[in-house]
């Protein structure tokens, strides 16, 4: 017969590790609970925004490296999604990334967040050496 390993430890002692543990772990869950989650557990502060990009082939040298290495190895699409956001002047990471190849064409469909100035939603405040307020 095989114990569980918490049968092994003393009942005083499991009931002192709840004790200590959990409004440790209560507290630990506050924060998830009172920030930007409603009750259908979506979130107000993010949105997730899809879009479709064209990247004209053949591409500037930087653009085409990336595309070219995109050909060989999926994993590294991601970089030309990046590239094209950032070209946009869409400054967010891709959280997904699908490419199409035509003759003259690279689709992009793009997945990403952008933060939502919602109520109760964490505000980004620059540091001193981002130049921020000194």
């Amino acid at each position: 017969m095989r114990l569980h390993p918490r049968a092994l430890v003393p009942t005083r002692q499991r009931s002192l590790a709840r004790s200590i543990l959990g409004p440790a772990i209560v507290l630990a869950a506050i924060p998830f609970a009172s920030g930007c989650l409603d009750a259908k557990g979506s979130s107000d502060c993010l949105e997730h925004v899809q879009r479709t990009l064209h990247v004209s082939t053949p591409a500037d040298p930087p653009m085409q490296f990336r595309i070219d290495r995109c050909l060989v190895d999926v994993d590294a699409c991601r970089d030309v999604c990046a590239l094209a956001l950032q070209r946009a002047e869409i400054f967010a990471t891709p959280l997904d990334c699908r490419t199409q190849f035509s003759s003259d064409d690279v689709q992009l469909r793009v997945t990403y967040e952008i933060r939502k100035d919602g109520f109760n939603c964490p505000v980004d405040v620059p540091s001193p050496q981002e130049g921020g307020v000194k």
